[in-house]
């Protein structure tokens, strides 16, 4: 409490912030927020809501209930004053709102990043709050409280973090609460964890046991008198130090009349309940008959439930309901609230709920159901969802209720932009649909997907679309098949993914049309184009994507436009397909930034993004991706997140940070996990991963897994296999496998991962010396020269082009031009600082020269391999640099090159080093230009000034000058 109320105070500063309170059920999370808001010191305003376990809720509860509070208390006339220019988008979730706001009829606007705005407008509500109550030289800020996150919808939690993002000059402190056991593997609530304590946007408080001293201390305070010792400790070690378990056991034993202070007590037999449940079972019995069906029916109701609709279950006059509350409420078994009762613990709900039989629960469910019907008949909006749980669980009897207040429960969700919980919905009625009334499961179906797809679940959208367009072709309904053609490309998760029956549904979808200009008509071959681009029918692609963009030109609507120039954008990844795909990615980002729809912002970000990483431009790269997070931070969807983590990995393997790669790729699956999303992004990522590190066995076993998952990418995970076992020694035995492989290759590429899949098999042909394949694989990647090798512009990046050809050219004898490619390849590798491919393109382009034979090459390969093998060593690349050491020393190579010797066993890079340090350059411009760390250069200094006796650079530049080393 003391760490809390210093918290707070900070908070009063301008410190905002959150405080997040965890333990196991029963520790205490709920009550030291009670008492947090009571011992608040003077002028704050306390603001509080909660989750709640029963079915049934609507979206975004905790902040409801929170913001309801302050809009009961506060005066009509000063209601948009103290709120702020949010109040009219607030009355999308707060309906009671509406009528103060004298002519206003809010309308959700349409477009997907509208979640955002009505985050932003309750984290505005929300600082309004604070800086009025700061208006008096007393006030201090706000405290909000939200328990029982553990409960909390997706909505809530993302709506959470986006106003945590926002407090940290704020006079707000947000105190939650969240149980630390018992949570999904899947649930939302660790995302938000994860992010929050990642960024240092909240403070965990855990709470543990009580000590035996501590529980003496509750039991003193309960029965008026310090417990003997022995009973102290049987009392503490029965309910493990649980406060909500020791209160419960207390109780049963002062209502047995045990004496809590009598020593012989700790030995006397007591019987001890087998848990929490059967203590509180216990204190239920010893109700009334009438209370406790009144209980029974409250359970049935949700941990809060109304006089009125309990009444009108229990079907008793008022005086008799409320006798029965009474009786609950001096047992401390229920709490008081304004009109609303609520279970004192969730605990207490559950054993009662548990208690029930089913055939009595489904009844419960159903008077429920009509009791809010009846009581609330006149306006049921903000009670549709509970509607729809309770038909739901009332069984067989109530279908056709269920479906009815189901359906209406996610249109509800989707109004206030809760894709998540309306997904859920439309689950929920198509589990209740009948499989004979097939047009209303391919409707369900799809309405599913679309939330589903607005939610991030794009794997899963894309599984119900493709359900409900083979639905729409077995019933005939055309109007269906092109709204299920229509949303498939848009949920696939990866660009590049390909989707079975896709090209062939949208062609059916297309056949349904008419063949003027037309919207639907327009965004059909839109998504026609995208899919046969996946299939590299690019021509085809590029003729329906032009039609396309040329139809919505015509038709002067922006919004298909840019749609359609998403579609175009797609089709141009290609041989030099980059530039011209930049050139589309502008226009779209030009003009989905003026319609203001963020979705398609971060798609022509990303778009620009992977077409300088192909260009070899990671300056520009990196502007495109810091831009991205920007506008991925405004729709707070964990796809995003999962996105960046996977382009992090790959910067990181990029630049040769091994061990930071390995983190971020471990988060990502994790993450990918939590969201349901498939991993073999992440899984490549590991594969390279390990074969930097010399790790090839390791990079194997994970290609094979990859390879026995079969499907579109199985070629590639095959030439993976072989680019490692190749490098753990077994390119001898892999040679047919090899062959086969580059034969498939020769046909036209199946997806834009071909050539990866090329530079993989170039590394094994080099290492096989096979120059007739050598031959094949040079024209196949031809068309990539100046470019690099990229893995759809965010999974890896290999470097240059240019070093892969240089290898084959150098496989086939053709020095020259392996020459070239070997020096265009070392210009773009250091231009991007890619450190690790530096080092195996100077590697490779010595063993060439080695190869040649000629005498005047011998120094400049020692040069190479000697930078190679600093770079390896920094690294901590040991296969690499026992490779580049191999060369250096070996005297059996016939074409081994003359050693150049420097005075004093000075080396060529402390020569080089030397030099720089003659010129004036400092370490940290001499790291930047070797592509080096500041620790490299630093010891490479320090054996400099050992060898040569200098003491300073004056020094070192006096030697150099004297032995004509400038």
């Amino acid at each position: 409490m003391r760490a809390l109320l210093e918290r707070l105070e900070a908070a009063g500063l301008g410190d905002g912030g959150v405080v997040l309170i965890t333990g196991e059920s029963g520790i205490g999370k709920t009550r030291l927020l009670r008492e947090l808001a009571t011992q608040a010191p003077h002028g704050w305003r306390v603001l509080a809501g909660r989750a709640y376990e029963s079915e049934g809720l609507p979206p975004y509860l905790p902040f409801v209930e929170a913001l309801r509070a302050f809009i009961r208390d506060c005066p009509a006339d000063r209601m948009a004053e103290r709120l702020g220019p949010a109040t009219e988008t607030l009355s999308l979730i707060l309906p009671e709102l509406r009528p103060r706001l004298a002519g206003f009829s809010p309308s959700p606007p349409s477009s997907r990043d509208d979640r955002y705005q009505l985050f932003v407008s309750v984290a505005e509500a929300l600082h309004a709050i604070a800086r009025k109550t700061g208006a008096s030289s007393d006030a201090r800020g706000l405290l909000l409280i939200l328990d029982d996150l553990h409960w909390a919808d997706a909505p809530s939690l993302l709506l959470l973090l986006h106003l945590a993002h926002s407090l940290a000059d704020s006079p707000i402190l947000v105190a939650g609460a969240y149980r630390s056991e018992g949570l999904r593997p899947d649930h939302q609530l660790h995302d938000l964890l994860a992010e929050l304590y990642r960024e240092g946007l909240a403070t965990r408080f855990l709470l543990t046991a009580l000590s035996p001293d501590e529980c003496a201390a509750v039991i003193a305070q309960m029965s008026g008198a310090a417990p003997a010792a022995g009973v102290a400790e049987r009392l503490q070690r029965t309910a493990e130090g649980n406060p909500f378990l020791l209160v419960e056991l207390v109780r049963q034993l002062l209502g047995e009349g045990r004496d809590l202070a009598d020593p012989d007590l700790a030995a006397a037999p007591w019987e001890i309940p087998d848990g929490v449940r059967q203590v509180i079972g216990r204190r239920l019995a010893r109700l009334s008959s009438a209370t406790r069906r009144l209980l029974e029916c409250g359970s049935v109701l949700g941990e809060r439930f109304d006089f009125s609709v309990i009444a009108a279950m229990a079907g008793s006059d008022s005086v008799a309901v409320a006798d029965c509350i009474e009786e609950a409420l001096a047992t401390g078994i229920v709490r008081e609230e304004g009109e609303s009762y609520y279970f004192a613990h969730a605990l207490i709900r559950r054993v009662q709920y548990d208690s029930l039989s089913l055939p009595r629960r489904r009844a419960l469910h159903l008077e429920a159901a009509e009791a809010i019907e009846r009581v609330h008949g006149r306006d049921l909006t903000p009670l549709v969802a509970a509607l729809a749980a309770h038909y739901r669980l009332a069984g067989a009897d109530a279908v056709a209720q269920a479906l009815r207040w189901t359906r209406a429960s996610a249109d509800a969700a989707l109004q206030v932009f809760a894709w998540e919980e309306a997904a859920a919905h439309w689950q929920a009625a198509l589990d209740m649909l009948d499989s004979a009334d097939q047009r209303g499961r391919c409707e369900t179906l799809v309405a599913l997907g679309d939330a589903q797809s607005r939610a991030g679940g794009h794997d899963r959208a894309r599984e119900s679309f493709q359900r409900a367009a083979a639905l729409a072709r077995t019933v005939g309904a055309h109007d269906l098949l092109v709204r299920a053609a229509l949303g498939l490309p848009l949920a696939v998760r990866l660009e590049g993914d390909l989707l079975h029956g896709q090209v062939d549904l949208l062609e059916d979808a297309l056949g349904t049309l008419h063949a003027g200009d037309d919207v639907l008509r327009a965004r059909v071959l839109g998504g026609l184009a995208m899919a046969l681009s996946n299939q590299s029918h690019w021509a085809r692609a590029d003729a329906l994507a032009a039609e396309a963009v040329a139809m919505a030109r015509r038709l002067g609507d922006r919004a298909e436009l840019a749609r359609a120039l998403h579609a175009q954008v797609h089709t141009l990844w290609r041989p030099r397909g980059a530039e011209q795909r930049l050139r589309v990615a502008d226009e779209l980002l030009r003009l989905a930034g003026e319609l203001g729809d963020n979705e398609l912002v971060l798609l022509a970000h990303r778009q620009r993004l992977t077409a300088f990483v192909e260009l070899g431009n990671l300056t520009e790269a990196d502007r495109e991706d810091a831009a991205y997070v920007r506008i991925a931070e405004l729709l707070h969807q964990p796809l995003h997140r999962l996105l960046r983590l996977i382009r992090l990995v790959m910067r990181a393997l990029l630049a040769g940070r091994f061990a930071e790669a390995e983190g971020l790729n471990e988060g990502s699956i994790t993450l990918a996990r939590r969201l349901g999303t498939p991993t073999w992004w992440m899984e490549w990522q590991a594969m390279t991963l390990m074969r930097e590190r010399g790790r090839p066995e390791e990079a194997a076993t994970i290609a094979r897994a990859g390879l026995d998952r079969g499907g579109p990418r199985a070629l590639l995970w095959e030439c993976g296999l072989a680019a490692a076992r190749c490098e753990a020694g077994q390119a001898v035995s892999l040679r047919s496998d090899f062959e086969r492989l580059v034969e498939t290759l020769r046909t036209p590429p199946p997806n834009v991962y071909w050539p990866v899949a090329a530079a993989l098999l170039a590394q094994v042909c080099a290492a096989l010396r096979d120059t007739d394949r050598a031959a094949i694989l040079y024209d196949l990647l031809r068309p990539y020269a100046g470019m690099t090798i990229s893995f759809n512009g965010q999974i890896a990046c290999y470097g240059a082009a240019d070093h892969f050809l240089g290898l084959l050219a150098a496989t086939m004898a053709r020095w020259d031009d392996a020459m070239r490619h070997f020096e265009t390849a070392l210009a773009m590798n250091i231009s991007m600082a890619a450190r690790p491919h530096i080092a195996h393109s100077e590697q490779d382009y010595a063993a060439a020269l080695l190869r040649r034979g000629k005498r005047a090459d011998a120094t400049r390969a020692r040069e190479l391999l000697e930078q190679a093998r600093v770079i390896f060593d920094d690294l901590g690349m040991a296969r690499g640099a026992a490779a580049a050491r191999a060369l250096l020393e070996d005297p059996r190579t016939p074409s081994s090159p003359l050693a150049v010797v420097y005075p004093d066993r000075l080396s060529a890079r402390e020569v080089e080093v030397l030099r720089m340090l003659a010129a004036g350059h400092s370490n940290r411009e001499i790291a930047a230009i070797l592509v080096v760390s500041d620790r490299t250069v630093a010891h490479h200094v320090e054996h400099i000034y050992r060898k040569i006796d200098a003491r300073g650079r004056a020094e070192a530049t006096a030697y150099a000058l004297r032995r004509g080393l400038l």
